[in-house]
């Protein structure tokens, strides 16, 4: 089966495919340089498309086949990584789906409100399902923990992916009280047995892009008169 290989050229990274007689499935916009005798097949979305653009995906994907070298890109400061399936299934977030070789199903899930609104991942996310490789874009490099009946507790939106075996929920750290006077707020919890790829630390140019984004205006009002109000409005939210 071909195996993908992420490149580092001047600092940025590029994904390259060998195909012998085979093929991989690729988001549109993604292929960077196509080496040797490879065919690319455009696969409508039909009936799925809204569900594949809500979760991220391109609403069109292309199938390359045949024998050659496969270039994915565009080269990017960000980072490349590469999921090993093996018949388990993944739920990935949103836009982190780029490519995948092998027998990959790749669908999409509906997150439950609590999850979509107060988790920030958003009502639709894409899986994975099958035996193969599955390329993925992070923030930073990917740290996996494997739960055995137990729980993780992240505060912030850097889970990549996590098996579709564990128990996804949003809660409030300590409650309404408690995360007003801890200083925590709405934490993402993974609780069961399977695993969860974390990117804990963007890379610099991921920083770098964040920072940049425009804030968002300042509300008036006193910032704890705010930040009661926010508390009491989530709290109903999360009841």
């Amino acid at each position: 089966m071909a195996r993908f290989e992420v490149l580092t050229r001047d600092q940025q990274r590029i994904a390259r495919i060998q195909l012998t007689n085979e093929s991989a499935h690729v988001e549109a916009g993604a292929i960077h340089e196509l080496r040797g005798d490879l065919e690319i097949v455009p696969q409508g979305a039909g009936a799925s498309a809204l569900g594949r653009a809500m979760a991220g995906q391109t609403v069109v994907r292309n199938v390359v086949r045949g024998s050659g070298e496969l270039f994915l890109g565009p080269p990017t400061f960000g980072e490349l990584a590469v999921l090993t399936l093996r018949g388990e299934g993944w739920i990935l977030d949103h836009g982190a789906y780029v490519a995948s070789v092998g027998d990959v199903t790749v669908g999409f899930v509906r997150n439950g409100a609590r999850a979509a609104v107060r988790g920030g991942e958003g009502w639709i996310q894409s899986t994975v399902r099958g035996q193969g490789e599955v390329l993925v874009r992070a923030p930073g490099r990917l740290e996996r923990v494997d739960l055995d009946d137990d729980e993780l507790v992240v505060d912030g939106n850097f889970a990549v992916a996590r098996t579709d075996d564990l128990h996804y929920t949003v809660r409030r750290l300590g409650g309404v009280v408690g995360g007003f006077t801890s200083g925590e707020g709405v934490v993402q919890v993974y609780r069961g047995t399977g695993s969860v790829l974390l990117a804990p630390i963007a890379n610099l140019w991921e920083a770098i892009q964040a920072a940049r984004q425009p804030s968002r205006k300042k509300k008036r009002g006193s910032s704890s008169g705010r930040r009661w109000a926010d508390l009491l409005g989530e709290a109903m939210d999360l009841s």
